[in-house]
């Protein structure tokens, strides 16, 4: 007999959907009103309560759900360096890249994990290398 399998999103995954929802909707706010103590709550709690979604999930595959999370929790450290009142651009440009590659590993499952990391690293150096010229032609 064929049994139907149950949804892979959990009771807790509504729930840390709709709090991320409404942090997000606060961080709108936040912006908008120029109120920088509730944005450093709203902006990395959106992205904490996401993290939460992905872990909560009851996923098909249990390696997605890994590459996943790695990509959210970098991300969340790149909000964190780009919010912080000091300058912190390289340190959240080497957060997001990283993330963004553990996302396409994560969209891709059957790639080689080691030939994505090669293809991420050569861009992050060349991307570094072009701000780093940037940055010395304007001083």
């Amino acid at each position: 007999m064929f049994r139907a399998r149950q949804s892979p999103v959990t009771a807790g995954a509504w729930t840390l959907l709709v709090l991320a929802a409404a942090l997000s909707a606060g961080d709108w706010l936040a912006v908008a009103r120029d109120d920088k103590r509730l944005e450093y709550v709203c902006k990395p709690g959106a992205l904490a309560a996401l993290i939460g979604v992905a872990v909560t999930l009851d996923p098909a595959h249990g390696d997605v759900r890994a590459w996943f999370v790695l990509a959210l929790a970098l991300s969340l450290a790149g909000d964190v360096f780009l919010m912080l009142p000091s300058d912190r651009f390289v340190a959240g440009l080497a957060s997001f890249l990283p993330a963004i590659g553990t996302l396409w590993i994560d969209a891709n499952p059957r790639t080689d994990v080691r030939d994505c990391l090669v293809k991420v690293s050569f861009r992050c150096i060349c991307l570094a290398a072009v701000m780093k010229s940037r940055c010395v032609s304007l001083a």
